[in-house]
């Protein structure tokens, strides 16, 4: 039997209820400092992120765990217990954080997923609506992406799994800012994203991400795409996103983050751990926060307040893309 370690009189007691912080400044080539972002699921003690890093990478997959960007065994819907954090780095700094549950479901499975507490196409304290989602006439998710898919070149390669990732309707209502389709090929690896966005004035626009030579998205690959659609009035449509994902049976990763013509401006991500989708977990993750999606609307607009008395500068909404979809 192991013999208890005893507490060391130099030891410094562990703070209770203390948050982590939302970004670490590091030093920079030349003198000064970068602020980054810091990963909800790195683990305690892993070393800090280096100067000039876009984020903080996601952890390594573990001795016996499936490669990162690749499904394992295991064909199951899954519930994720997920942290958002947001860091706006200028020219009015801005942070917060705050959890969230999504659902991961297999759209080849969908209808598997109706439950007690959780309810497909039917009110309950945690539902979840087809037609939220795609065309939004309540029809099938998967027949529309794979039409998306097929319009865009990328038919022929995203033949396999398909899982979106969103948060559910909690005591019926629902506001997803983005919603992730992670779609592979027939061996599991990941070859393309469609990354649902939607605005608070009831607009979506959807970016189709993916290599240009539709090669496999690993784990650490960062991919660009266009910035076109109006979320925020404090950030112009102009530049770029780059986005970076990750989904194995054990971990949900994904970073978005907005770069203008001076570089990084705004780093977001959404992470969490996976576990299979069972009645309790579902109920559980009701009783700790019943009114999580009112909450995330709320938040929305409390954030956009603290901007506005920080005299961010405010850009009108323009008239949204006239295609759904871009790449």
């Amino acid at each position: 039997m192991a013999q208890a370690r005893r507490a060391s009189p130099h030891r410094r007691p562990a703070a209770r209820g203390r948050r982590p912080a939302l970004a670490r400044s590091v030093p920079a080539a030349g003198g000064g400092k970068v602020v980054i972002a810091l990963d909800p699921l790195r683990p305690f003690g892993a070393p800090p992120p280096q100067a000039g890093e876009e984020s903080v990478s996601s952890p390594p997959p573990s001795s016996g765990e499936v490669a990162a960007g690749r499904r394992g065994s295991e064909n199951t819907h899954s519930i994720i217990d997920a942290t958002v954090v947001h860091r706006r780095l200028r020219p009015r700094e801005n942070a917060f954080r705050y959890r969230v549950a999504y659902l991961c479901l297999d759209l080849g499975t969908l209808d598997t997923a109706d439950g007690r507490w959780l309810k497909l196409d039917r009110p309950g304290l945690v539902s979840f609506r087809r037609a939220d989602h795609g065309a939004r006439d309540g029809g099938d998710l998967a027949a529309w992406l794979r039409r998306i898919l097929a319009e865009n070149g990328l038919g022929d390669v995203c033949d396999g799994e398909v899982m979106l990732m969103t948060m559910p309707r909690m005591l019926g209502y629902v506001f997803n800012p983005v919603s992730f389709w992670f779609c592979r090929d027939r061996s599991g690896a990941l070859r393309a994203v469609l990354c649902e966005v939607n605005n608070t004035f009831g607009e979506r626009h959807c970016y189709l991400v993916h290599h240009d030579d539709r090669r496999p998205i690993n784990s650490d690959a960062w991919l660009d795409g266009h910035k076109v659609f109006h979320v925020s009035p404090f950030l112009p449509v102009e530049g770029d996103y780059r986005f970076r994902f990750r989904l194995d049976d054990r971990i949900a990763h994904v970073d978005v983050n907005y770069h203008d013509a001076q570089g990084l401006m705004l780093a977001t991500s959404v992470a969490g751990r996976r576990e299979p989708l069972a009645d309790q977990a579902v109920l559980r993750r009701f009783l700790c926060n019943p009114t999580m999606t009112l909450g995330v609307v709320a938040r929305i607009h409390w954030q956009a307040l603290q901007l506005w008395r920080k005299q961010a500068r405010f850009y009108r909404k323009p008239v949204p893309p006239s295609q759904l979809v871009s790449r």
